[in-house]
């Protein structure tokens, strides 16, 4: 789907979703954190800089969620030069399953030349066994020299910890034709802190446009 349609395919997702991100990811002090899975850009539009303004939006029913990542975004464009629009500033009602349209009329509206969106599209539970060793009771005495080795002071435990991830799709649209030009994969483990999931989610994806020279 070439459309951008596509940005709102899986739009039936909770902002504690897109935090996980959480985006994305969207992520630093709970250990959560973002990565880059895979990257598109369309063949069939001329590679070039994002030029004029951008509409950017989060994709998400919750409204604090929204606008924690759209100025996070906005903030992260804007270091860079680039001038960005949040979509709670023209379309403030929450963003339903028919958004593709209103978005890019708010977009033309506004004077912005692309729209860029990000979506949570897929959740994972990841468990994984963490081993640590603690003193055991000395109540058996002492063993002297070889027999030390194998039979150590210590009694060795295993927990497992279970990690939420959450998958995002953040796609760059060209107003004027509505032909999606970039888009991004990432996988976020997600931290107990929202507001800093949401911005180093949102530092990956503006990092990765520019690594793909479209700022």
């Amino acid at each position: 789907m070439s459309r951008f349609h596509f940005l709102t395919r899986h739009l039936n997702v909770t902002g504690a979703e897109l935090c996980g991100l959480a985006a994305a990811a969207l992520l630093l002090v709970a250990c959560a954190s973002t990565r880059v899975d895979v990257v598109w850009s369309n063949p069939q539009v001329p590679a070039h800089k994002v030029e004029g303004s951008l509409l950017v939006v989060g994709l998400t029913r919750d409204p604090a969620v929204r606008r924690v990542y759209e100025d996070a975004l906005a903030a992260e464009l804007s270091a860079r030069g680039i001038s960005a629009i949040r979509s709670y500033q023209v379309l403030p009602d929450a963003l339903g399953a028919d958004t593709a349209q209103p978005l890019l009329a708010a977009a033309r509206r506004a004077g912005a030349t692309a729209v860029l969106s990000s979506a949570v599209v897929g959740h994972e539970h990841l468990a994984r066994g963490v081993a640590f060793d603690e003193p055991a009771p000395r109540w058996m005495g002492a063993y002297e020299g070889w027999y030390g080795h194998y039979w150590p002071y210590v009694n060795r435990h295993t927990e497992i910890q279970v990690t939420e991830r959450y998958l995002a799709a953040s796609t760059l649209v060209d107003v004027s034709t509505g032909v999606i030009r970039w888009t991004v994969r990432t996988h976020t483990d997600a931290g107990a802190d929202i507001g800093k999931d949401v911005r180093q989610f949102a530092a990956v994806i503006v990092g990765a446009m520019g690594s793909n020279g479209l700022l």
